[in-house]
């Protein structure tokens, strides 16, 4: 089942940042290739070092509302070992308006 990274309610126009845990169950070291979504509002951050099997790395997820309304998007995780799916979700408050 794929991960589901809730952003909850986002004030307009604000970049707000998260982080998801990434471990390595596998028995070899694990190499995150590139973490894309398909929107530019979102962006990704993580560590170009192998993590070794058993051990979790962090990936810092970055999302910057440009439209007021709930999102749903999809992004994938690439590793030496395949793809991962993940979605990011929220709501956009409108302009002037505070959580």
């Amino acid at each position: 089942s794929s991960k589901i990274v809730d952003l909850g309610k986002v004030e307009y126009a604000q970049q707000v940042q998260t982080q998801i845990v990434y471990t390595n169950n596998g028995k070899s070291p694990l190499m995150l290739l590139d973490v894309e979504s398909e929107c530019n509002c979102v962006s990704f951050k993580w560590n170009k070092k192998p993590i070794k099997a058993g051990e979790q790395d962090t990936i810092m997820i970055y999302f910057k509302s440009k439209q007021p309304g709930v999102f749903y998007k999809m992004a994938n995780i690439k590793t030496n070992a395949g793809k991962e799916n993940f979605s990011i979700k929220g709501e956009v408050l409108s302009k002037g308006k505070k959580q």
